[in-house]
């Protein structure tokens, strides 16, 4: 089950530093916190499944993007819920901070498989500056695969295979 929050959109795209994110996003975003908390617990009703997504239309973990205390809601709910065995969420690696996790694994105190899914592209630094210019370096992915391992909580990496300026060689590579 995937649920997505409409919001302003990512302030990495905004920036010019992401293009990845951000489908659909709009000029302005006037759901209210108790709108967002309120059609979640409605949707959650109404849907099955094991596994499930939370995102925001860039990441649902950036507090200039989505209120923390509704996405604190939103995750205490999904945690809560019985239904899903496996949360997952999807936000950028420079919104995934130890504050959060901390307080997701203290919620959730081992009862469902958290995970944090992020968009990295290419493991090749020099190439993600090429397709989407996000400067996260391989240290940082490391840095916060760690902090995440200390609270037993997962990371997922999406990658890219075949970007139109490498060859085939590249491409396996």
């Amino acid at each position: 089950v995937q649920a997505q929050f409409k919001t302003l959109g990512c302030r990495m795209k905004k920036a010019g530093s992401c293009w990845n994110c951000n489908y659909g996003v709009s000029d302005k975003c006037l759901i209210t916190p108790q709108q967002y908390i309120k059609a979640f617990k409605r949707g959650l009703e109404n849907v099955d499944g094991d596994v499930l997504v939370l995102e925001s239309l860039g990441s649902i973990t950036d507090s200039k993007e989505f209120d923390d205390n509704v996405f604190k809601e939103i995750i205490r709910t999904s945690i809560e819920n019985e239904k899903f065995k496996h949360i997952l969420i999807e936000t950028h690696l420079s919104q995934i901070s130890e504050e959060i996790v901390q307080y997701i694994a203290k919620i959730n105190n081992g009862r469902k498989q958290i995970g944090f899914e992020i968009g990295i592209e290419d493991m090749n630094p020099e190439n993600r500056k090429l397709i989407n210019k996000i400067g996260v370096q391989n240290n940082k992915l490391t840095e916060v695969y760690n902090m995440l391992q200390k609270y037993g909580v997962s990371l997922g990496i999406n990658l890219i295979y075949g970007f139109p300026f490498m060859n085939e060689q590249e491409r396996i590579e």
